[in-house]
Formats: structure tokens, sequence, C-alpha cells
């Protein structure tokens, strides 16, 4: 038996707040058929899509055509009322309408009021870099000419470079496609590699930085190749751990690029989020810049709040919630745990965001900080709550599976610090199974396991001796000389929770003192 289609069910799910109200208002004034609407309630009420509970509850608006048929044009409706709620909300979907405007005046023989959508067209391109989209126009443009049997303007276009201009606009679309390139392939190297801490990681990675294309920015002319160019080079720095400040200097360069045209901005909200979210990652690594951060983070906040609901898409709310979440890390980097739940405190408070709608990656990204800045407090039931969270995720095929296996030790680490001596035994055992069958249990992981394993049966008995934290020490030392294993602390800085063990010191205070430290 064919398994029912759940498309609709997905499309409905997927809308915001905005463009659900959008969608009812547009079938009201646009379509005049409430049946439409009908079909959409109930499937928004839907936790899980059921056809047969569907067709009982709409057996009375299903008439002639049948339950398919009505289906069918429910989503037709809910794409076309998405579609024409998005028409101004990006450089490409204005393009995109002036070219079909255009067009249309063509057939018409409108020439007076297609000549000026061209140009319309034409400016907007040329301004914003768009060039696959100036190519269309300007194809358009002389197709409009010969039609209409514009002499002059043929004879002018031809003998004054007009094509070759547009050679010149390809080999730069060439080149962004290259660019393309070169951030998919990252992104597929990381995906695929940097879980599983392979040896020839970093070796893939540098032999994409090798390439010719990011030589130098002057190679570039258009504001699409202009911010890859930036992003690719950034992602080279960010995967083989090389941050430095000409890594600072080129995401400057890319921000100012960006702030020329107050304007466009909105239109680029995306890459301009992005842009300042790894500024605040960049910051973080080179330390001693706490200022420059926090100004990174009030540009974001103050950009992201002015946009309008149209240029927020959830795209670019998950972006903006992905740079929060740096902006936390780095406040308990920096030794500021009570600091950053202040500000979350805050920004839940004023409803910033919908954490309900957020996916995997910022909701991981957001929580393990939070959950890091709880564990630094004591405040451990919280943590434990974060950490859940994240744990929860773990059929998310989308998620690292990575950071769920340092959930998963910090986990056992937490009710050692609540003295639930007797659990720890089972988490061992439970992790341990998880890391080998997700092929995670490397030598780090190894040795924690071990660690708690040997020790658990003596902390039941109400001691915690220096010398068993003093051995650990120097075997966690002894593996992070490799930086590929070195990598876990990124997630948590388990030396120093060592070192509060031996030196019986609250964690948080070992922490700003290494930030004290770092940012002489």
């Amino acid at each position: 038996m064919k398994t029912p289609s759940d498309e609709l069910f997905a499309l409905v799910k997927s809308l915001d707040t905005h463009e659900r109200v959008y969608f009812k208002k547009y079938v009201i004034n646009n379509l005049g058929r409430n049946s439409y609407i009908q079909v959409f309630d109930c499937i928004d009420k839907m936790k899980v899509y059921d056809e047969n509970v569907l067709k009982i509850k709409l057996r009375d608006s299903i008439k002639g055509k049948g339950f398919k048929w009505l289906k069918k044009r429910t989503y037709e409706a809910i794409v076309k009322s998405l579609s024409d709620y998005h028409s101004d909300s990006s450089i490409g979907r204005i393009l995109q309408n002036l070219i079909h405007r255009a067009e249309l005046l063509i057939r018409k023989k409108l020439n007076v009021a297609a000549e000026k959508t061209i140009k319309k067209a034409e400016e907007l391109a040329r301004k914003t870099g768009e060039n696959e989209y100036l190519l269309i126009i300007l194809n358009l443009k002389t197709l409009y000419w010969r039609r209409g049997r514009f002499i002059e303007d043929l004879d002018n276009y031809c003998t004054n470079g007009g094509f070759d201009n547009e050679i010149s606009y390809a080999n730069e679309t060439i080149k962004i496609i290259e660019l393309r390139r070169l951030a998919t392939e990252l992104e597929r190297i990381n995906l695929r590699y940097s879980n599983l801490r392979d040896k020839g990681f970093i070796k893939k990675i540098n032999s994409i930085s090798k390439s010719p294309l990011l030589r130098s920015v002057a190679q570039y002319k258009t504001g699409r190749a202009i911010p890859m160019f930036y992003n690719v080079h950034y992602s080279v720095a960010g995967l083989t751990n090389k941050f430095d400040e000409k890594s600072y200097w080129r995401q400057m360069e890319l921000i100012k690029y960006l702030e020329r045209d107050k304007k466009l901005l909105p239109y680029k909200a995306y890459v301009y989020i992005s842009a300042l979210s790894n500024l605040i990652i960049l910051l973080s690594v080179l330390g001693n810049r706490r200022n420059e951060i926090r100004m990174a983070f009030e540009k974001a906040r103050s950009f992201y709040l002015t946009l309008s609901t149209k240029h927020q898409p959830k795209i670019v709310q998950h972006l903006f919630v992905d740079l929060f979440a740096n902006y936390i890390g780095h406040l308990y980097d920096t030794g500021a745990p009570e600091e950053s739940i202040n500000v979350w405190n805050k920004m839940e408070k004023n409803n910033v965001f919908n954490i309900t709608e957020l996916r995997s990656e910022a909701e991981i990204a957001l929580y393990t900080n939070l959950a890091l800045c709880y564990f630094s407090l004591k405040r451990y039931r919280e943590t434990l709550k974060q950490l859940n969270i994240i744990i929860s995720k773990s059929d998310n095929n989308n998620l690292r599976m990575d950071v769920q296996g340092m959930a998963k030790i910090l986990v056992i680490i937490v009710h050692y610090e609540l003295k639930n001596y007797e659990l720890l035994p089972y988490l061992i055992k439970q992790t341990k199974n998880y890391l080998k069958k997700k092929h995670l249990l490397f030598e780090f992981e190894k040795i924690m396991l071990n660690f708690f394993g040997k020790v658990a049966p003596v902390l039941s008995e109400g001691n915690e001796k220096s010398s068993a934290f003093i051995e650990l020490k120097k075997e966690a030392l002894r593996i992070f000389r490799d930086p590929v294993e070195a990598k876990v602390l990124n997630f948590f800085d388990f030396v120093s929770w060592i070192d509060s063990k031996i030196e019986k010191e609250h964690f948080a205070d070992i922490i700003r003192r290494k930030a004290k430290l770092l940012s002489r």
C-alpha cells in the first residue's frame, strides 16, 4: 500500500508566524477559497501527520474533485503566498520579478515601459554584482532592440564592447562557481573527516588553501565573488586552527565592504550577520579583544532588531542565534559565565528569537555554551538539562556526533560533581557503547572512561585522591600534544577541570585566571 505523502504537512510546519498570517490573507484576498484555510488549520494542529484523520475532519469540504485535488491546491496556494510574501526580500527575487515584468511588457509591445524596467533591473544588477542576472538582463535588452528594430542601440552595443562586457561578466561568474566549489569542498571535507579526527584532515584543507583563486581579492569585481573569497579564507584558517592578525584584517575588510551601502545591507542580512559572527569567533581565539567582541555583538544585535520580518527568514534567525551562542561562549571562555546567563535571560525575556523553531545546529551551539556556563557556576541541574537537550538530538543525521560524544563524557563529570557515584558504572558502560557504535572511541575518551571506571569504587567510599587526578592530567597532556586529539578542548576545557580537582579550587576561578593570563 502506498504511503500517503506528508509534503503538505512538512510545508505547513515550516512556516513562521508571519508567513502563516500572510497565507490566510492571501487566500481570502486572491483565491476566495476557505477550504484551503480549513486544510491548513487541520494540518497545523497535528503533531504527526495522519491522512485518515485529515480526511475525516475535511469530509464536508471534500466535494467534486476530491481529497487529493484539495491537498494539491492547498499546497500550491501556500507556495504562491510564500512567493508573494518574499517577492522583495532579496536582491535575487527583486531581479527575477523585474526580468519577468520586462518580458511581459516586451511581449505586449509596451516599449517605453519595457525599456524603463530593463534599465532599472540592469542598474540594480550592476550595483549588487549579480552577474548571473545581469547576463540574462543584457540578453533581454538586445532581444528587445532586435525585435523593435532599434538599429542605433544595436550599433552602439556591438561596436562599443557590449558583448566583450558580457564575456567579462561570464568569466566573473565562472570564478564565482570555482569559489563555490572550494567552499563546498571545504564543507564536504569537514563533514566527512573532522568528526573522526582524521590524520589527513589538515592536509586536505591545506591543499585547498593553495588555490590561485585565494591569492588576492583584487582579481574579483563583483559583490558575489568578494564575500565568497573572504569566507573561504576564513573557513581554511578556522578548520586548520590558524586564526591570526591577517585573518582578523581580512574579516574587517569584508565587514567594511558589506557596510558600504547601508540601503542594500538588509538584503545581505545573512552574509553580514555571518561575517560578524565569524569576527566574534576569530577575536575570541586571538584573545584580549573583549571590547571589540562586545561591539561586534551589539552591532549585530541592533542590525538584526531593525530588520523587517521579510528580511528575517528562518535562516537569518538561526544565524543570529549562532552568533549569540558564539558571544556567550566567548563570555564563558573569558571567565564571565554570570554575564553569559544574564545576557541569555535578557534575550529570552525580550523574545528576540523563537527558540522552539531553531534548527539543530543553532540549538547545539547555544545549549552547549549554556551548559558550560551553568557548569562553571556549579549549577549542575541546569547543566544536565542543557546536555540532555543536546543528546536528545542523536537521531538527527545532520548533527555532529562528536559533540554528542563529548556531551556524554561531560554528563559523567556532572554526575561525579553531584556525587551520584552509584550512577557512574552505568553511564560509563552506556557512553562506551555509544562511542564504539559511532566510531568515536578515541584515546582521550578511553582514558576518561577508564579513569572514572577505576575511581568510581573509591569515590563511593567518600574519597577523592589528588594523585589519581595528577596521573589523569599527565595522560591528557600527553594525548593533547596531538593537535587532532586536542580538538576536544574546543568543546570543554578538561585540563582546567582536572586542575580544579588537583588544586582543590573552583573550576570557574581557574578559567578566569587563564583568561587573565591570555589577555596580558
